[in-house]
Formats: structure tokens, C-alpha cells, sequence
């Protein structure tokens, strides 16, 4: 490669690393947007062999839709009144919050479903536990059903949880562990949760937190950030009271914030992107006929909260 293409790489890559003006994110988020795009495109179209595979696909979709969203709350919103009085154009930070937690439960949520589990039982169980969990919570609603039809699939859902527990029950990874073990995954049934991670014979009680370093995240920057962005999910006063300042045109606060929130959702979804391609390995093909600069960024983005570093290929040698 030539000097003056190293360079045009290196300045791109400042460029886009940075994290800390709007027009850069969105730059950022418009690699993403292909890079998921194209293997949409590509992987997507493929016949899934299993239910399981079925569903990690459409996770990504679920992705890829979040991410857009991201994108587009960077033109920000305005009103204008019907008297022509208006407000500014402005990009609310607390509602970027929420869509960022979003995307790290999401992000967790694949983690322990598809990524950390390492044999086939295991993988059984925890696809199992988060399906279960999913009809469970809509199980609350059987007192609301008025259509015969709901009704009906209702109680099919009924029946399809007793199916998926006997399954976990019935395997020998569960019957391996001890009764405590047993218990917890009893207990995470009832509860309507999913999160655990299965240590040999015994089960370690996960929450989105505690999930971090199980998933190869760098706890020392990821650690604090399901707390930040859960002050935004929920009227706390701290989320209310910063909107006292929060968009002083002398300071504009609001887009500092705003850039900090997308920079994280950028880590997080390049962060998946590498899981994604963890799972189905063949997708790294499609990963590498992407440009190069758009390989530097998803790999630094997803090592920046990486715990161990790793990155999808080694194209960041590229910027020597």
C-alpha cells in the first residue's frame, strides 16, 4: 500500500474514531448500516437449518432496524406551532439512552443464547429458558383475550412451555447439576428469566450487569453504562432535573451528551457485528469485501470494549 493511501486511512480513521461531533457518528453509523446490510442480504437469504438459527437471523434484523433509528436521531426534531411559533431543532440525549440499553440488552441477550454456551445441551437449555420466558410474559395477558383465535394460541403456548421445560429437564446437563442447580433453573422458569450461565454442575444467577464479563466485554468500560442509560429508561430525577441546563444554547450540553450516548451504541453494534460473525463464520467472507476503512472501524469500535481484544481480521495493521 502506498504512503499517501496509509495516510488517507489514518485520517479517516481519526475522523471516525473520535465518537465526539454528530456528522462523524453519523458517518459511523452509515458503515454499520451497510456492513449489516450486505449480510442481510447475503447470509439472510439462506435457509436456517434450525428454529434457533431462524431466530439469531432475526435478531439481527432487530439490529439493523435499531440501528437505523439510532442514525436518524441524529437530524434531530423540531415543532412548529400553528401560530409560527416553534421550537429549535434539537436531539434529545435521554431518548438516545433508552435505545442504546435496548441495544445492550439486545446485545446481551445474544451473548447468552447464541454465543456463551458451549456445548449443544447447554445451547438447548438457554434458547429454551429465553423462549419460555418470552411466552410466560405473554401468558399475563390470558385474562385480557376476547378473540377465540388468541385464545386458542394461547393455550398452545401453554402447552409448548411444559414441552420446552420437560426438554431442558430431560437433558444431562441438567441432570448433572446439583440441586441447587436444579432450583435456580426451576426458579428462572417462574420468573419469566433467562439470565444464567451454566458452570459445570452448578448455575451462576445473572442480571444485564453481571452478564458483562461472561460476554468477553471490557468491565471497566461497560460496567457503569447499563446504569447510565437505565437513569434514561426511567423517569429518575436525575434524567428530570438535568433538563434544567441540559439545552443551554450557550453550552450545548445536549449534544455532547447526545454524541457520547451514539458513540456507545456505535462500540455496542460493531460489538455484535463480531458475535454475529463468531456464530455463522462464513459471514466474515462478506465482512471483508467491505472497504477497508469500514473493516478498521467496526474492528477498533468492537476491541475498544473488547476484554480481550480480539478483532474480526487484522486489518487495523493496515494503519501501521
Amino acid at each position: 500500500m502506498k504512503q499517501e493511501e496509509i495516510n488517507k486511512l489514518r485520517n479517516d480513521f481519526v475522523y471516525l474514531s473520535g465518537g465526539d461531533t454528530l456528522i462523524a457518528n453519523f458517518d459511523m453509523c452509515q458503515i454499520l448500516c451497510e456492513c449489516m446490510f450486505q449480510i442481510l442480504n447475503i447470509h439472510g437469504r439462506e435457509i436456517p437449518q434450525t428454529k434457533a438459527e431462524s431466530e439469531s437471523k432475526l435478531v439481527l434484523q432487530m439490529m439493523f432496524s435499531k440501528l437505523l433509528s439510532l442514525r436518524d436521531m441524529l437530524a434531530g426534531v423540531n415543532f412548529e406551532s400553528r401560530d409560527g411559533s416553534r421550537i429549535n431543532t434539537i436531539i434529545d440525549p435521554t431518548v438516545v439512552a433508552v435505545l442504546v440499553r435496548t441495544l445492550y440488552e439486545t446485545v446481551a441477550m445474544f451473548n447468552l443464547v447464541f454465543i456463551i454456551p458451549q456445548f449443544e445441551e447447554e445451547r438447548k437449555i438457554m434458547y429454551n429458558l429465553w423462549v419460555i420466558a418470552g411466552l410466560k410474559y405473554r401468558q399475563k395477558f390470558s385474562n385480557n383475550i376476547t378473540i377465540d383465535e388468541n385464545r386458542q394460541k394461547q393455550i398452545a403456548e401453554a402447552a409448548e412451555i411444559l414441552t420446552l421445560t420437560s426438554e431442558i429437564e430431560k437433558t444431562n446437563v441438567f441432570n448433572s447439576l446439583t440441586d441447587a442447580g436444579k432450583k435456580k433453573i426451576i426458579e428462572q422458569i417462574k420468573k419469566r428469566d433467562y439470565k444464567v450461565k451454566i458452570n459445570r454442575n452448578d448455575v451462576e444467577l445473572l442480571s444485564w450487569e453481571t452478564t458483562i464479563p461472561h460476554m468477553n466485554m471490557d468491565v471497566e468500560k461497560m460496567g457503569p453504562m447499563y446504569n447510565y442509560f437505565s437513569l434514561y429508561a426511567h423517569p429518575s430525577n436525575v434524567a428530570v432535573f438535568q433538563y434544567v441546563n441540559l439545552f443551554d444554547k450557550q453550552k450545548n450540553d445536549y449534544i455532547q451528551m447526545s454524541n457520547f450516548n451514539i458513540a456507545t451504541g456505535i462500540k455496542l453494534i460493531s460489538f455484535f457485528i463480531a458475535n454475529y460473525i463468531q456464530l455463522f463464520p462464513k459471514v466474515k467472507e462478506i465482512f471483508e469485501n467491505l472497504p477497508l476503512i469500514d473493516q478498521i472501524m467496526i474492528n477498533y469500535h468492537s476491541k475498544f470494549i473488547t476484554k480481550d481484544g480480539r478483532t474480526i481480521n487484522d486489518t487495523l495493521t493496515s494503519l501501521g
